[in-house]
């Protein structure tokens, strides 16, 4: 007998049904920008297409499949902008002898010359006022270059590692940040008084993986360098600290103060045109993030708008702040004006069709957060099957809407089409998750296998106490992917089955093929017999019985770099031994992320049919919603 039955899935035009047709989950983002003329991205698509905006004549056009590019003196060439886009740094060789050109960028008119810098460098920063240049070179330095002098004024060693490296706004302060590891278990910041020559150092402990080094930036200062601002957990809480640089003399410790008392989380911040700090937050509850500012005057934070997604981070555009936001409607690009303090969305004419979602409850769950989804016409005495859907990470967070990050997004769409079909949703954060403080995150060391299948366990035990629910099927991505066997194992009585797509299945073997996994953080380590105890608590081959007569299937991206499909096979192989009949489907082409639209559909279908008397439903088509 062939040990592996693959669902191999070939797609040709007549492979789905005829009333039935891929989906796709359109995105905006800001591909490029100069002056006030914005490249904009729709990507998710077949084919990325792009539109053209004019801020400042409030116009958009749609300029078709082509890449666009709004500085084609530079075609072929590496080079960085200035905040401004008024300036250009192009290098030119390569090694030792590496030379860079500076261009300046004016209507119709473009100069250049050759600044006195030769060497190889990392990367180059600009002040924001463009009187300076930062170079980071590959030797463990960073050189002060001053524009007008063409000169260096400035050579600044780095120690340790340098990330999330800041430039001040007009050249007299560096931060940077080296994130703790495995092996080093302090985070250290470091800002330096370029003009005084006095560096600033501190530490933060941390035994988990370093949380803040998945955010966007961790520094920022303020346009008139009288403040200093920094991302910090230290008090369980990830939020905005602030210093007073023109108090600093030398002092050494820890510096800076929390700005928010309130346990809310804090991710983008950035400074407007109005020398305004604005932030992302969810201020109002763990999934709801919003737009807001501080006032430095008043030292007043004020709501400026709802369902923004954080990622890609808002940014600043002349009087414009631009970020993506959703509410039960595909993302798109909205402004907020800092003279008229208004919102609106940028006018755009894409005809990609509209993919409402249905409005969804945020439940609680004795702190454990959730957002459930009725079918249409919804009928409390009747039952309905229910998805319990469990995002990867485990340090992501579900959404009320589409999800910022695109990958998600994509699965918030299939939940859509099983929820149009007569399931009850419901979008789980468990133990690990984002936007909850850093104990809930790190509450999973030691804990997998327990505390996060709790999680499910318990929410879904109170929505079958509030609700008539027939079959339920926990159903999840990567890390989600994992926990949602788990949870089938661990409570099969509760549990009909489960969907995992690119899951674990077996921490053990992963970890042991990979010791330097991040994940080996979760059991104190690589496997061992010292840790064999949390590594079984996790395990689900320990397991297997719990999972007869369920239905199981697996789902894995041929060419999957994060989770290798071994381990799909592997627990298929272990299974079909049992004399059990999972069902394994293996995508041809695709990664950890499913990209592919017709993949996307079949996935949808392989779920649609899996409640008895479902057998012959299939998605609802993405233009009929």
């Amino acid at each position: 007998m062939l040990r592996h039955l693959l669902l191999l899935v070939f797609f040709i035009t007549l492979t789905l049904p005829a009333s039935v047709r891929a989906f796709t989950v359109p995105y905006q983002r800001v591909f490029q920008q100069r002056g006030s003329i914005m490249a904009i991205d729709v990507y998710g698509e077949a084919d990325p297409h792009y539109v053209q905006c004019d801020l400042d004549q409030w116009t958009c056009i749609e300029t078709g499949t082509s890449t666009p590019n709004l500085f084609p003196e530079f075609t072929e060439k590496q080079y960085i902008l200035s905040k401004d886009r008024q300036l250009a740094l192009v290098s030119e060789g390569y090694g030792a002898t590496q030379q860079y050109d500076l261009y300046t960028l004016e209507a119709g008119d473009v100069t250049k010359k050759t600044i006195d810098f030769i060497g190889e460098t990392k990367r180059a920063i600009f002040s924001d006022d463009n009187t300076k240049i930062l170079f980071v070179t590959l030797y463990g330095e960073f050189v002060v270059f001053n524009i007008q002098t063409n000169s260096a004024i400035k050579s600044i060693p780095i120690v340790g590692g340098a990330s999330f490296i800041r430039f001040s706004p007009h050249g007299n302060y560096v931060a940077y940040f080296s994130p703790s590891t495995l092996s080093g278990k302090d985070r250290v910041y470091t800002l330096v008084d370029v003009a005084r020559g006095h560096t600033y150092t501190w530490k933060e402990k941390n035994d988990y993986w370093d949380l803040l080094s998945e955010e966007e930036k961790a520094f920022d200062f303020s346009p008139d360098e009288r403040h200093f601002f920094y991302l910090s957990d230290r008090e369980g809480t990830q939020t905005l600290y602030m210093t007073r640089l023109w108090l600093l003399d030398g002092i050494n410790g820890r510096l800076g103060k929390r700005m928010f008392k309130s346990d809310f989380t804090v991710n983008n911040f950035l400074f407007g045109a109005d020398g305004l700090l604005y932030f992302t937050a969810n201020r109002k509850s763990p999934l709801i993030w919003s737009l807001y500012s501080y006032d430095f005057r008043d030292q007043l934070v004020r709501g400026l708008v709802d369902d923004v997604l954080y990622w890609p981070a808002p940014q600043q555009s002349g009087k414009y702040i631009i970020f993506l936001r959703s509410k039960n409607e595909l993302p798109s690009l909205y402004t907020f004006d800092i003279t008229k303090r208004s919102v609106a969305s940028l006018p755009l004419t894409i005809t990609a069709s509209p993919f409402p979602l249905g409005a969804g409850k945020i439940k609680n769950f004795s702190g454990r957060y959730g957002v459930l989804y009725t079918p249409d016409g919804y009928d409390k005495k009747k039952s309905y099957p229910l998805i319990v859907w469990l995002h990867g990470g485990p340090h992501r967070q579900t959404s009320p809407s589409f999800h910022s990050y695109h990958s998600y997004g994509t699965y918030d769409g299939i939940l859509e089409h099983l929820r149009k079909n007569g399931f009850l949703v419901l979008k789980l954060d468990y133990r690990g998750s984002y936007g909850y403080g850093k104990k809930f995150a790190t509450d999973l060391k030691g804990n997998v296998g327990n505390l996060d299948v709790k999680d499910v366990v318990d929410a879904t035990a109170v929505l079958k106490k509030e609700m008539k629910i027939g079959e339920v099927y926990p159903m999840g991505t990567s890390y989600g992917g994992y926990l949602a066997l788990r949870a089938l194992a661990g409570k099969p009585t509760l549990f009909d089955g489960a969907i995992s797509v690119n899951g674990v299945t077996d921490w053990w073997t992963l970890i042991n093929n990979d010791p330097d996994s991040i994940f080996q953080v979760h059991f104190n380590g690589t496997p061992s017999a010292k840790n064999k105890v949390l590594y079984d608590q996790a395990s689900i081959f320990l397991r297997l019985n719990n999972l007869k007569n369920k239905k199981v299937i697996l789902v894995n991206g041929e060419e999957d770099a994060t989770v290798p499909h071994r381990q799909t096979t592997m627990l298929y192989d272990a299974l079909i031994d049992k004399g059990m009949a999972p069902t394994i489907i293996s995508y041809e082409k695709e990664g950890h992320i499913l990209t592919n639209s017709a993949n996307i559909d079949d996935l949808c279908n392989q779920v649609v049919k899996l409640p008895t008397g479902y057998e012959g439903k299939v998605c609802v088509q993405a233009s009929t919603l």
